[in-house]
């Protein structure tokens, strides 16, 4: 019997214009009805984690693929990245036109001028506004972000090229949208998913899951119900144990979830 939902947010759980469900809360409701406890596991920074629910409501977060938890809006725990992680990236970025870097935690995102230019004039100004530009030295950063100016594929050779020197002792993956996290290593869903389970006291055959990206990816390994979206990449979808039969643009995960807990 299932317990537990997770799912992705972009790609996933919404729509191609970055909005929930019409359905969402009532779908939540209903689910909690049946015992079904839901959650969100994404890759999206602390400060952009909430910004699609235009209510209050009880669910578990986490974002930073697995790097900051909340019940709601109270922080219930995060983990930090190093200074020097954060210099590595800066020094391999610095050296690319074509990235730019982005770091974020539970008080603030920085981004440096340089890389604010960057991100204005590749179309991503919209959230400049609300990022901080300095880094100071006693910042708590979750996660580095770095932005591949020429989309996914480049950010998936950046990846296995550019960023290939990290791979050993750090978490490196793309997050799609031409986004690459990087992390401490063992930062990821699969973490977010663990932190659920014993939140909750849930086991992963009582848990599904729901993604359509690489970083979602982890969270697929840990249980039989794992569902890539039907709008995944095909390299996605064979590492899934199922693939829902509606897109993100028609409620796919969700209408999947209710399926599965209507007996």
């Amino acid at each position: 019997m299932i317990k537990l939902g997770v799912f992705d947010l972009d790609g996933t759980l919404l729509n191609g214009e970055d909005r929930l469900p019409e359905s969402f809360y009532q779908d939540v409701e209903l689910l909690k009805s049946r015992n079904v406890n839901v959650a969100i596991a994404s890759g999206r920074p602390a400060q952009f984690l909430f910004e699609m629910f235009d209510r209050d409501v009880d669910l578990l977060v986490s974002g930073e693929d697995g790097n900051i938890y909340f019940r709601g809006r109270k922080l219930l725990s995060a983990r930090y990245v190093s200074n020097s992680l954060i210099d590595r990236v800066y020094r391999i970025v610095s050296t690319h036109d074509d990235l730019a870097m982005m770091c974020t935690g539970p008080e603030a995102a920085y981004v440096s001028p340089e890389d604010h230019r960057r991100f204005v004039q590749w179309g991503k100004g919209y959230f400049m506004p609300e990022i901080c530009r300095t880094l100071p030295e006693n910042a708590k950063i979750c996660k580095v972000h770095v932005f591949c100016r020429d989309g996914l594929e480049a950010a998936k050779k950046a990846v296995s090229t550019v960023f290939a020197d990290l791979k050993e002792s750090c978490d490196v993956h793309e997050t799609g949208y031409g986004w690459i996290g990087i992390m401490e290593k063992d930062s990821n869903k699969a973490t977010a998913v663990r932190f659920f389970q014993e939140y909750l006291g849930v086991g992963n055959d009582e848990t599904a899951v729901f993604g359509d990206s690489q970083n979602d990816v982890p969270m697929f390994r840990l249980t039989e119900h794992s569902y890539a979206m039907k709008n995944a990449s095909e390299d996605v979808r064979c590492l899934a144990g199922h693939v829902t039969e509606f897109d993100n643009n028609h409620n796919g995960a969700m209408r999947t979830l209710l399926d599965l807990t209507s007996v």
